[in-house]
């Protein structure tokens, strides 16, 4: 079975096909940032809107901020796995 590789032709000449990136490379890379990202903010900040007190057709609301916290363990396995991806997917392989 075939691996699926990115390829790029160039209009000027069909004899040679680039190979871009693998799509394990993209997504090594993808979970990197967002290991680093997780490690960095360790949390999901989001603001939200609580009904406080309603009389009648008045009512107020109290903005609330929020978090959702991201354990950096999270973060740290995340990124080691991109980097695992992304040394598998850059490694050389033998003749096919």
């Amino acid at each position: 079975m075939a691996k699926p590789v990115i390829v790029i032709r160039t209009y000027w000449s069909n004899e040679k096909e680039t190979e871009i990136m693998k799509p394990i490379l993209i997504v090594g890379i993808a979970l990197i940032i967002l290991g680093v990202v997780a490690l960095v903010y360790q949390g999901i900040p989001y603001t939200s809107r609580e009904k406080v007190l309603q009389i009648g057709p008045l009512e107020a609301t109290a903005k609330t901020k929020k978090t959702i916290a991201v354990p950096p363990i999270v973060g740290g396995l995340v990124l080691a796995g991109g980097i695992v991806l992304v040394l598998l997917g850059s490694r050389k392989k033998g003749k096919d």
